[in-house]
């Protein structure tokens, strides 16, 4: 619609400096339009301010040519990036032999190993294995069992490895979801500034020919003392300060959205909880749902990160029309995003990141307090 507006406007000014040129050049003792009256008759001054009002028309058409979203196609989507692992699931489905906590004597004897390294132990299937190597170190005779006890620290020693790379992988994932939408965002941002230059200097010109033009329709009006010339003159000076205003308007309220599709979206678990998640490891969404001991509301990662999601602003007041479009767009499969949901978005991801690499912590906890334990 800009273009098209924008072609009707150069023609409008084409066509009145051609009647204007034509209506001097062979019509010298016929009527005079306000713009002979105000530019004289047809010579190289005429052909100058033709030549400058094309050269407008041209401007406004780049100009509305910016207001396009940027454009994407099939190259695209073909080079993008792949944030999913290649093979999806692999190794999060893995059957890992589970802790029966509390089904033996020896499970319920007390512990040597902290609460919380029990409670990682648990996540990842090694609680039983760690309760063995306990009651090994307790034997009477350690050395009788030295080949045994090696083999059951080799085998913790995996696991641990093991979950260590699902973590990685669970917060590359989320990494790379952040990187594509700061990528756009970053894409969007260079385009509004672009399209603010160039309304910018629209408007500028807008200014500086519509003074021009209407100070040559007053010139013109005085001379021939024609009441045509001076509606035409404040026709002009209206038109030129309307496209100014236009134009300044435009460029503040600048802005684009893009299509932005993610049909495996990180942030949709951590919304919509569901009972076993299909993009996060078992043991990393364990660890982002357990109850925190230190919140005495018993909160856990997860629902610490929705808090603090509602008091960044990244979802607006609860109830609102706001929220209810941050759902629908940051937890469902993509839509249309603008810059600032862009950046919502790749805070969310950044945040959800950084908790999921908290869980190397409590692996280091559990690997220390085993290896204390071993060497005593």
């Amino acid at each position: 619609m800009g273009d098209i507006f924008s072609i009707q406007i150069l023609a409008t000014c084409v066509r009145y400096l051609t009647l204007h040129t034509r209506g001097d050049a062979g019509q010298a003792d016929g009527p005079r339009t306000p713009f002979a009256i105000a530019f004289g008759k047809a010579g190289p001054g005429n052909r100058m301010r033709l030549g400058v009002l094309a050269w407008l028309g041209a401007a406004l058409l780049g100009g509305c040519a910016v207001n396009r979203p940027v454009e994407t196609d099939g190259t695209h989507a073909r080079i993008e990036r792949r944030c999913a692992p290649a093979t999806p699931g692999a190794g999060i489905r893995m059957n890992r032999p589970r802790s029966r906590t509390g089904s033996t004597v020896s499970d319920r004897r007390p512990s040597a190993l902290s609460p919380r390294a029990l409670e990682i132990a648990e996540f990842i299937g090694v609680r039983d294995l760690v309760r063995r190597i306990e009651r090994l170190r307790e034997q009477q005779d350690p050395g009788s069992s030295g080949t045994e006890l090696l083999g059951l620290r080799q085998q913790l020693s995996d696991r641990i490895l093991l979950a260590l790379l699902e973590i990685q992988s669970a917060a590359a994932e989320a990494d790379c979801e952040q990187e594509r939408a700061d990528v756009l965002a970053d894409r969007l941002q260079e385009a509004r500034d672009e399209r603010v230059r160039n309304l910018t200097i629209l408007s500028l010109l807008a200014a500086g020919v519509g003074g021009i033009v209407t100070s040559g329709l007053a010139l013109g009006a005085e001379a021939a003392a024609s009441g045509a010339a001076v509606l035409a003159s404040g026709a002009t000076g209206v038109a030129a300060a309307a496209a100014e205003t236009g134009f300044v308007a435009a460029a503040l309220l600048a802005d684009s959205a893009q299509k932005f599709p993610h049909p495996r979206n990180p942030l949709a678990d951590i919304w919509w909880h569901p009972r076993r998640s299909e993009i996060f490891p078992d043991s990393v969404w364990q660890f982002l749902n357990r109850p925190l001991r230190e919140d005495a509301r018993r909160r856990s990662l997860r629902q610490y990160l929705i808090d603090q999601w509602y008091r960044d602003g990244r979802l607006g007041k609860p109830g609102s029309d706001e929220e209810r479009h941050g759902i629908a767009l940051f937890f469902g499969p993509g839509g249309d995003y603008t810059i600032d949901e862009l950046r919502d978005r790749a805070a969310m991801l950044d945040m959800l990141e950084a908790d999921i690499n908290l869980m190397a912590h409590d692996l280091e906890g559990l690997l220390e307090e085993v290896v204390a334990l071993s060497a005593r």
